[in-house]
């Protein structure tokens, strides 16, 4: 309070009261919808917790949330991308909505196979930071590791798909997103974690978060926001990929074969694609990447 007061006398001089109730519409029609979707945000991370403390032993819990903070750091590394990527959205789209359309869907081509296979190399280093990190007790908490990667995955792409909403100040959608899947999180973990246990809440997570980026993608279309993209071959190459994890973490056989499998796939999808020129992939990777070490 007393910084306030300071800061309030010091630059009185320069600060003029002048109300205009059109700016403050403006803004209240912006900000409002954000509250309820914070407040969905909060149900979408927690309702899992709070309905599994009902039905599920301690221990099963602590494996869970174990697995969903190693999780979340992949989570916050995609925000980061996703923050840094935001103001360039905005300033493009200023310029010409059409050419930044083009652009971020190149950009995102990129983003998609930055996601994958971080979050694949998330999963590959899982195994070892639980070896280094805790006591054999914990393990178990693989089986819902790479199921929460995906599941931030998938909220990547809501990221990306939400921009156009956010710069043409629809925010009451994304509110509307975000609270439909919330409450869809809560619906599922109430109706089967009782019966199917911890996994089914970092499966429900997954299934939200499909969910968000679904809605916020549809709703982007209908009200036609360039965006550019298709969501076909996006489930599909998410798809082929959540199977690799899914052997990956579940084969019963030597960590060095895990590793030799991972190294193998990561290089042939790499190599493949570049080579095959999938989604005009080498184009996008000599412009955004070999220019930029260069230059």
């Amino acid at each position: 309070i007393i910084t306030a007061v300071i800061n309030l006398f010091y630059l009185s001089k320069f600060i003029k009261l002048d109300f205009k109730y059109r700016l403050l519409k403006e803004a209240f029609s912006y900000s409002l919808p954000i509250i309820p979707h914070a407040l969905g945000g909060f149900l979408f991370m927690t309702s899992d917790i709070i309905i599994l403390e009902k039905y599920v032993p301690t221990a099963l819990i602590g494996l869970y949330v174990l697995s969903n903070k190693f999780a979340r750091i992949f989570e916050h590394l995609l925000m980061a991308v996703n923050n840094a990527l935001l103001p360039n959205y905005y300033r493009l789209s200023k310029l010409n909505s059409i050419d930044c359309a083009l652009t971020f869907k190149n950009i995102y081509k990129l983003f998609l196979f930055f996601k994958l296979y971080v979050g694949l190399s998330f999963i590959f280093l899982f195994e070892i930071i639980l070896n280094i990190l805790v006591t054999s007790e914990f393990y178990g908490c693989k089986e819902f590791f790479y199921i929460l990667i995906f599941a931030y995955i998938f909220r990547g792409l809501y990221f990306f798909c939400a921009y156009p909403l956010f710069f043409q100040k629809k925010t009451g959608i994304v509110c509307i997103a975000t609270l439909i899947s919330g409450a869809t999180n809560l619906f599922l973990n109430i109706l089967y974690v009782p019966t199917y246990g911890v996994i089914f809440a970092a499966y429900s997570t997954l299934v939200s978060n499909i969910l968000v980026a679904v809605i916020t993608f549809t709703f982007t279309k209908i009200l036609k926001y360039p965006i550019n993209i298709s969501l076909f071959p996006i489930f599909l190459f998410i798809g082929i990929n959540y199977l690799v994890a899914f052997i990956f973490m579940n084969a019963d056989f030597a960590f060095i074969y895990k590793s030799l499998l991972f190294f193998v796939f990561i290089s042939f999808v790499f190599i493949s694609s570049y080579y095959l020129n999938l989604w005009d992939i080498r184009r996008l990777f000599n412009q955004f990447v070999i220019n930029k070490l260069i230059c």
